[in-house]
Order: structure tokens, then sequence, then C-alpha cells
């Protein structure tokens, strides 16, 4: 069972396990990936498409030596994604059960709605938010 979310994104995904990886979100999300032809590392994400919005990006592979600026050894590239669901402890129960855990308690967003911040199989954590019903 996928959960629904709304939003066009692009996403950067750091994974030491990219098959768990994966895995999680392609049944999470329904994503899919496909292998980069020039990297055994690298994968390409596809989201599919719904209601105008879509889903790319990239899944890497995590390696035990970071290399780039000496402030950047040892941290792990990492972004920040949100989605927007309408059905939020339907999501979560969803992540939980493939693995994923809650990173933070949810949290009420005055005119906004409820975020909550989910942490996924390889630690990455990302926000899903149910916004409120329009009048």
């Amino acid at each position: 069972m996928q959960v629904d979310v709304a939003s066009s994104l692009v996403v950067d995904i750091v994974a030491a396990r990219p098959e768990r990886a994966m895995h999680f979100y392609s049944e999470l999300f329904g994503w899919s990936f496909q292998p980069f032809p020039t990297s055994e590392d690298l994968w390409h994400v596809i989201g599919p498409a719904f209601a105008g919005s879509s889903t790319k990006g990239v899944l890497r592979r995590q390696r035990a030596i970071v290399v780039g600026p000496a402030r950047f050894r040892g941290f792990p590239p990492c972004h920040t994604f949100s989605f927007v669901t309408s059905q939020l402890p339907v999501f979560l129960a969803r992540a939980e059960a493939l693995g994923g855990s809650l990173a933070a308690p949810v949290l009420e967003v005055p005119g906004i709605g409820k975020r909550a911040a989910v942490r996924d199989t390889e630690g990455n954590v990302f926000s899903v938010v149910e916004l409120l019903a329009q009048h």
C-alpha cells in the first residue's frame, strides 16, 4: 500500500545500504530506481506522476571516506525534503511498518497543520505535512 503525497520535488538521498533504501522508498511512495550507466554507486530516482506533480532525483551509496573540504569530512551530505499528505497517521504507520521511525514528535504548526519528521531506514530525515483544511 502506498500513501498519498502531493508535491513535485527533487531528492538527493544518501544510503549506506542502497538496496534497503530503494525497498523503503519504492514501497512507501511507489518510486523506481534506475542505475546510472557511469557509476555503480548512483541511481536515478523516478517517482510516479500524478495531479501534475513528479519526483526526480538521485540515490547515492554512502562511502566510508567522505572527500571534499575539511569542514564536510565525516558529515554525510543530506537534504531535507517535505511531502504533503492528507492522512498523516496512516503515512506514519506505513513508514514505521517499512522500518522507518518518527524522528521527532508530531508538531502542530499554527495556521499550517501538522508536521512530522520521519527517519528512513538509512537515517535520513524528511518531513511530512498534513495541511489544515481550506475553507
